[in-house]
């Protein structure tokens, strides 16, 4: 009697085990689109960006939501494939000398601008809008330096983490395209 109970209890725990989710497999997205088309080909390099500050919920490689007012939920599986802060500097960087390679003149000029970012928010919401706050600093021909701040979003067409990313992206060349007007040499 006591085997009888012995071989029910291993066999339901047998077959509990076999029915256990599979773990989620790990998704590493990329902010830049085409990366080696992005670095150099927009033309002149007029301007290197760089960012020098972002929050530390931003300085590690998985992706983090607002779930809802205050708090951040860190993505498990969903992970960048690239440092967000060097992927954020070479997608405004590119988009940045491409609307400017065909209206500016400068000869024998690699990086004649620099810009700053500086990021003080940047996250999707699980209500679907993607925030992208901070500033930019670039200096003048008159050597001044100019701090502007910017307060964008956005809405995602879809759900998940790769409409996210491609919102997030879209932010960045919306900034890309405020700067150039601001800061157009």
């Amino acid at each position: 009697m006591l085997f009888r109970m012995f071989v029910i209890i291993t066999a339901l725990s047998l077959s509990a085990c076999g029915a256990v989710a599979p773990v989620p497999t790990m998704q590493h997205y990329l902010l830049d689109v085409a990366p080696k088309q992005n670095s150099g080909s927009a033309g002149a390099q007029i301007a290197q960006v760089r960012v020098i500050s972002m929050p530390d919920y931003l300085n590690q490689s998985s992706l983090v939501m607002m779930v809802d007012d205050h708090r951040m939920q860190i993505a498990r599986y969903h992970s960048w494939a690239d440092r967000l802060n060097d992927s954020v500097a070479r997608i405004v960087e590119y988009e940045y000398n491409k609307r400017l390679a065909s209206g500016v003149e400068i000869k024998d000029c690699q990086y004649c601008y620099s810009i700053a970012l500086s990021i003080e928010h940047f996250y999707p919401t699980s209500e679907g809008d993607v925030y992208l706050v901070g500033y930019y600093q670039y200096e003048t021909e008159q050597r001044e330096t100019v701090k502007q701040r910017f307060n964008l979003s956005g809405k995602m067409k879809a759900d998940g983490y790769q409409a996210a990313v491609a919102e997030m992206r879209a932010l960045l060349v919306l900034l890309s395209q405020q700067i150039a007007e601001q800061s157009r040499p």
